[in-house]
């Protein structure tokens, strides 16, 4: 449960328990989903792509 801390200037913060809610987490199951086709693809990335127009202007010059 989250502690409620009051400061001097009447404010409010709450105060999380880190290992309390890290023992909660679950992680998703779609997540794990998509990561899985992610990593098994042999996907086109941003990397990909900018080799390709370096070997495309090496080629033209």
């Amino acid at each position: 449960m989250p502690e409620v801390v009051r400061e001097e200037n009447g404010r409010s913060d709450i105060m999380l328990n880190f290992e309390e809610e890290l023992e909660k987490f679950q992680p998703s199951v779609d997540v794990e989903k998509v990561e899985d086709v992610v990593y098994n693809n042999n996907l086109t990335d941003v990397t990909d792509i900018v080799k390709e127009l370096i070997q495309d202007v090496k080629g033209t010059l």
